[in-house]
């Protein structure tokens, strides 16, 4: 089921969208794990989706424009390096401005840790996977859940 929504705060002319899952889904999920946290997911519509091979790309070129400016002009804010990331990369600038705005912020934030990165670019790297054929929805689905219990398993190791 998919809604169009407003969410207060960003750019109030994006329209957004809500994925929400079925009642049917949530039960098979918690059939499978009683403890899952089922979250809502809401997407920015945009005008284009780049294909997962190209964002892939992008995303490690902007992020690695990101940290170099960051450590030649410390005293930048996020906002003036993204300027000056979109100014000089004809990619970031479609990004931040059709295909992907919200990513290419959050990736260009002094908030999003390497952690946050990574797990990006294992996500889109499994999207990348189901758009190529070599994987189904559901099996990238499994492969993220996968992914994302065997972090939290190494952060209790590393607590004890």
């Amino acid at each position: 089921m998919s809604n169009t929504v407003n969410v207060s705060g960003g750019d109030e002319r994006v329209k957004r969208k809500v994925c929400e899952f079925s009642p049917e889904e949530i039960e098979k999920i918690r059939k499978n794990d009683p403890d899952a946290q089922i979250m809502k997911v809401v997407y920015d519509e945009v005008e284009e989706v780049m294909p997962m091979s190209k964002v892939k790309n992008a995303l490690a070129i902007i992020r690695g424009m990101f940290e170099q400016l960051r450590k030649d002009f410390p005293k930048l804010s996020d906002d003036e390096i993204r300027l000056q990331i979109r100014e000089k990369s004809t990619v970031a600038e479609k990004m931040a401005s059709h295909t992907h705005p919200k990513l290419f912020k959050t990736m260009a934030s002094r908030d999003s840790t390497e952690d946050e990165f990574n797990m990006v670019m294992f996500n889109i790297h499994l999207r990348e996977q189901v758009e190529q054929g070599q994987m189904t929805e559901e099996e990238s689905v499994a492969t993220l859940y996968s992914h994302l219990i065997k972090m939290e398993q190494e952060k209790v190791k590393q607590k004890v």
